[in-house]
C-alpha cells in the first residue's frame, strides 16, 4: 500500500505534534518525521481490539515523503512495515485479544478528525495514548533532544475514562535511556510498557 506525501505533509505533522504535545525540536527544526505518526497512519488497518504492541524505529526520514506500507499476518496479530526505497523506516507488531471485532466508529473526537482515521473507539484511545508518550517522555527527560528507538505497551484492562501516565527511568547509559511506563487509574495499572531513547 502506498503512503503519499499528502499523508506526511508538514501541515498534518505540525498538527499531530501540537495535539500530542510533542515539542522535540528536531521535528520542527530539522523536519524529522515523528515516529508515532506511523502508528497514526496504521490506524485504518488495525481492525481488531489491540492487546499490546511493539514499535521499532529503524531509520530517520525528513517529511514530507512517500513510502510503502506492507502488512503481514503474524501469530495473534499483524505486522506493519513502512519502507522507503531500500530502507525499513518502522516495524509495528500489533497483537490482538480474543474478543470479537467491534463496530467501526466514524469521526471520533478531535484526534480522529485530524489524522483522518475511522476506528473502533477503544483502539482509537489506545493509539492516542501511545502517540502522546514521546512528548511526555521528552519533558520527563528534561526536554533533551532524543531519538525514539523502541516502544512497547501492553493493555491489561479496558480503558477507563481517565488514565495517568507514570514514568520511571530503569537504566541510564551514556547516551541511552531505558524507561518503564504505566498508565494508571488511581493505583490500578491499566497498561504497562517500555521505551528506549537515544539522547544527544
Amino acid at each position: 500500500m502506498r503512503i503519499g506525501k499528502e499523508s506526511t505533509s508538514e501541515e498534518r505533522i505540525l498538527r499531530f505534534l501540537d495535539i500530542t504535545q510533542d515539542y522535540n525540536r528536531m521535528h520542527k527544526d530539522r523536519k524529522i518525521f515523528p515516529g508515532m505518526f506511523y502508528l497514526a497512519l496504521s490506524a485504518p488497518y488495525i481492525r481488531k481490539p489491540i492487546s499490546s504492541l511493539e514499535i521499532n524505529f529503524r531509520h530517520m526520514v525528513e517529511y514530507p515523503f512517500e513510502c510503502e506500507l506492507v502488512k503481514e499476518d503474524i501469530k495473534n496479530g499483524t505486522r506493519l512495515e513502512f519502507r522507503k526505497n531500500r530502507h525499513v523506516l518502522c516495524i509495528e507488531n500489533i497483537f490482538f485479544n480474543e474478543a470479537k471485532e467491534q463496530d467501526i466508529v466514524a469521526g471520533l473526537e478531535d484526534f480522529a478528525r485530524n489524522i483522518g482515521t475511522e476506528q473502533d473507539y477503544q483502539n482509537l484511545r489506545k493509539i492516542w495514548l501511545v502517540c502522546c508518550i514521546p512528548g511526555k517522555l521528552m519533558r520527563y527527560l528534561g526536554n533533551n533532544q532524543g531519538i525514539y528507538l523502541k516502544q512497547t505497551l501492553a493493555f491489561l484492562k479496558k480503558l477507563p475514562k481517565n488514565v495517568k501516565l507514570k514514568i520511571k527511568l530503569n537504566e541510564r547509559k551514556k547516551k541511552r535511556r531505558d524507561i518503564n511506563m504505566n498508565y494508571v487509574d488511581g493505583k490500578e495499572v491499566i497498561a504497562t510498557g517500555n521505551a528506549e531513547v537515544a539522547i544527544f
